[in-house]
């Protein structure tokens, strides 16, 4: 087989009309803004004469004699599309693929030489310039590869910027359900918690540094025998006294610490709705955002049972003590492990008398 027709080689270039006919937005940017047409050709009459053509067609074109100063304009001016002599001022086609190869990739490159060759076709084709035409075309010809450079290179722009928007849609759609996936996690988490607070008997209170409710756990009901929107700022001075406070800040100056979890306890009481009296014990803590003091955390426990079950214990003992006395036989009661004396009446009191005056020092 003998080498392909050089009229195949070129037809086989990257310029499918398929690819330029697809969307009528690229038409319309033709329209709106002319395209910037970039010419080197070291013939001045014929660079002056294509200038004159292709803005005659309301392109914007800019032309050089010489690669040094085209290579110099690219530097900081963007362009639609260039148009390029192979052969400038004699050197060597492989010294213009080399210069222009880099902006192959982003611009369409029409090679327009005079002197075609297999050879040069080939070499054009590798470094993915756009196409490859004679000199000896008509001008006519030369405007329609370059109207098909132009839809290709903006076909080029449209389909990456749906590729990059694409992108980011599904970058920001993974992002969104991260999000909602995280906000589920801490609604599971804030209700977990909820619950819990809700759940024990303790009274969590959370105020701000002007002693403001931030949230008050339903359990403050039955201490107070008050619903939480129901709470006061004077029954808040009750839980949370400024002299406990004043204390917690104290207690804190004398541990000389900067530790957050420092907390103070104090035993107090308050009245409840019903006038009955509630023995708590309140803890209190400091909370902070950033290292900044926004209020206080107050957890109020209820030892009223405990404080009455104290006092009804005292009140036996001194029931039972005074019955010890009224008893006329002599009554000891000795600790069961060391077999010390623990308690007396006042008959047995009487008794030991008789052998030692100090009958306290019997008495364990």
């Amino acid at each position: 087989m003998g080498q392909p027709s050089l009229s195949l080689l070129i037809s086989s270039l990257p310029k499918s009309e398929a690819i330029f006919q697809r969307n009528q937005i690229i038409d319309m940017r033709e329209k709106l803004q002319p395209a910037r047409i970039l010419l080197i050709d070291d013939d001045e009459n014929l660079l002056h004469l294509l200038k004159d053509v292709l803005i005659e067609e309301h392109y914007q074109v800019v032309g050089f004699s010489d690669l040094t100063s085209a290579l110099a304009y690219l530097q900081d001016n963007k362009v639609d599309v260039m148009v390029v002599d192979l052969y400038l001022h004699s050197t060597d086609s492989t010294v213009v693929f080399k210069a222009l190869s880099p902006y192959a990739l982003r611009i369409p490159i029409i090679i327009h030489t005079g002197y075609s060759s297999y050879e040069t076709a080939k070499e054009a084709l590798r470094a993915k310039f756009f196409s490859y035409i004679e000199k000896q075309s008509s001008p006519q010809q030369l405007i329609a590869e370059i109207q098909k450079a132009i839809r290709f290179k903006y076909q080029l722009e449209k389909d990456f910027l749906e590729k990059l928007v694409k992108e980011k849609n599904q970058k920001l759609e993974k992002e969104i359900q991260l999000r909602k996936e995280k906000e589920h996690e801490l609604r599971l988490s804030e209700e977990k918690y909820r619950l819990i607070v809700e759940s024990i008997q303790d009274v969590i209170l959370l105020v701000n540094l002007n002693k403001e409710i931030l949230y008050i756990s339903p359990s403050v009901y039955m201490l107070t025998g008050y619903h939480p929107n129901e709470i006061t700022r004077e029954l808040i001075q009750q839980i949370l006294p400024s002299s406990l406070l004043e204390k917690l800040d104290l207690f804190i100056q004398q541990k000389g610490k900067t530790d957050f979890s420092l907390q103070f306890r104090e035993k107090i009481t308050l009245t409840h709705k019903n006038g009955s009296l509630k023995h708590v014990v309140v803890t209190v803590s400091r909370f902070f955002l950033h290292m900044q003091l926004l209020g206080y955390h107050v957890v109020a426990h209820d030892i009223t049972s405990e404080v009455e079950a104290q006092q009804q214990i005292q009140e036996a003992l001194g029931e039972l003590s005074t019955m010890y006395d009224a008893i006329s036989d002599y009554v000891m009661v000795f600790n069961a492990e060391d077999l010390t004396l623990y308690k007396i009446n006042k008959s047995g009191e009487l008794f030991l008398r008789m052998f030692n005056p100090d009958v306290k020092d019997f008495v364990g």
